[in-house]
């Protein structure tokens, strides 16, 4: 729990994408670059306010998974937490 709303994160090791599947109506803000101590991530920002509370989330891919991580965050929210993620090898 974040600042009493809830976060998500979703790992699939299929070969079908996730993308634009969690939420077919969000609208892509901006796209990033994370570091991973090695080639940079490109993640996707993207957020749905068709309901109450708007939801931000960002989309990538690294060593073959498909990562959806999101929830009721500001956009410098969700930058700074996929900025600061680590990832083993």
């Amino acid at each position: 729990v974040f600042d009493q709303e809830y976060l998500y994160l979703t790992i699939d090791k299929t070969d079908k994408s996730l993308a634009g599947s969690t939420f077919n109506s969000h609208q892509v803000i901006e796209t990033i670059e994370v570091g991973t101590g090695k080639a940079p991530i490109e993640v996707v920002i993207s957020e749905d306010s068709t309901g109450e509370t708007t939801v931000r989330q960002g989309e990538w891919t690294y060593h073959n998974c498909q990562y959806v991580f999101g929830g009721a965050v500001t956009v410098e929210e969700m930058k700074k937490i996929l900025e600061n993620m680590y990832f083993m090898n």
